[in-house]
């Protein structure tokens, strides 16, 4: 049965009016999972079949979970669009601050992403948005690491890891980013996943790009439309 949830800081000012920005939102059919939980969940896979080869390629075997995943990106740059578009800047965004309304991997065309915890909301601004698109590129990085990674979740596909990998080691030279995480074993599917949007449009320079806060949400959400892949 679906009934909704309301997300905020819970604060109130002491005259009694409303001191924090509140939201109330529908839940999935299925209830609601943090996108922080997502990469942990196993999930079934299924066998690959015959017949039909576009059916085998986008239902079976990791197609389910790289259209998950890409959904999920979406979802998150979506969210970052829709306040934005309304004047508004998160301030406090990371893994916790997205809710989805599935997080089973053969539900992935049904899946709807949402922004909560508006606890550290301000105005809109040019650093503020910034600021949001680069905690929202590591938040992606961190969801399509862990996910897509041979072994899982693990201390090497954490925020922080990343955050060090991608600023400190390579500078946010996504190139020197993508030859580097090729030659790890575990990250195959990683550079596939990327890859595949690469070899239309641009899918390590989208992430680049977002991590640096030089495009727009709505920018980055056009791009990443532009681009089919097998999973679609």
């Amino acid at each position: 049965r679906r009934g909704a949830y309301a997300a905020g800081d819970g604060r109130t000012r002491r005259d009694g009016g409303a001191g924090s920005l509140w939201t109330v939102q529908a839940w999935g059919p299925g209830g609601l999972a943090r996108l922080a939980e997502y990469p942990a969940r196993r999930q079934e896979v299924r066998e690959a079949a015959f017949w039909p080869p576009v059916q085998r390629v986008r239902d079976n075997g990791s197609g389910p979970r790289h259209r998950f995943v890409r959904n999920a990106v979406t979802g998150v740059i979506a969210s970052l669009a829709a306040i934005h578009q309304r004047g508004v800047t998160h301030n406090a965004v990371d893994a916790s601050s997205f809710q989805m309304s599935t997080s089973v991997d053969a539900n992935a065309d049904e899946l709807e992403v949402r922004i909560m915890n508006f606890g550290f909301a301000g105005p809109l601004t040019e650093e503020g948005r910034r600021a949001d698109l680069r905690a929202g590129a590591v938040v992606i990085a961190e969801l399509v690491f862990s996910a897509m990674s041979l072994r899982g979740p693990s201390d090497s596909t954490t925020a922080a890891a990343l955050q060090r990998l991608f600023e400190q080691v390579f500078g946010l030279d996504v190139r020197q980013a993508r030859e580097y995480c090729s030659e790890e074993t575990e990250w195959m599917a990683v550079v596939e996943f990327w890859d595949y949007r690469d070899r239309q449009g641009d899918g390590w320079g989208i992430l680049g790009d977002m991590w640096k806060g030089e495009c727009t949400a709505e920018e980055l959400l056009a791009r990443i439309d532009a681009v089919e892949t097998p999973y679609d």
